[in-house]
């Protein structure tokens, strides 16, 4: 098997216009080799699939954010370290990034009896946390 170095110059001289039998003769190759190089359509190399470091802690990341709604990945990283983790930070904020909620950004004005007007904004909050915030300040403001 000829490196991809040495076919990509058999393309090379092929397209300047060289016959087979000069290319052979100026690589040092067979006639078949070169030939079967040029009949080929290139492929990319097929890299391994390597295993990360954040492999064996991935399902608890995931219950992490998804029962408990952590998104701190120094929280993460803390608890993690704890039971032997030896990778980075990055690494856990790029795994957790795409997890995250879109950024929600709620104003909310309440007319109560006690206070005529209250806004709340809200930021990076799943729906069901943003309700629930939004229940008790209400049962708060209303004595309910």
């Amino acid at each position: 098997m000829l490196r991809s170095r040495t076919v990509n110059k058999l393309r090379e001289l092929a397209s300047t216009g060289l016959s087979i039998r000069q290319i052979s003769k100026r690589q040092g190759l067979s006639r078949n080799t070169v030939r079967k190089y040029l009949r080929s359509t290139p492929e990319p190399a097929k890299r391994p699939v390597r295993s990360s470091k954040l492999d064996p802690y991935k399902d608890q990341i995931e219950k992490w954010v998804e029962k408990d709604g952590l998104l701190d990945c120094t929280t993460m990283l803390q608890r993690m370290r704890s039971s032997g983790y030896t990778g980075g930070v990055t690494i856990l904020r790029d795994y957790v990034h795409p997890m995250r909620p879109s950024i929600l950004c709620v104003n909310t004005r309440m007319d109560t009896k006690k206070l005529e007007f209250q806004s709340i904004t809200v930021k990076y909050l799943r729906n069901y946390i943003l309700l629930i915030k939004l229940e008790r300040f209400k049962k708060r403001l209303t004595g309910q």
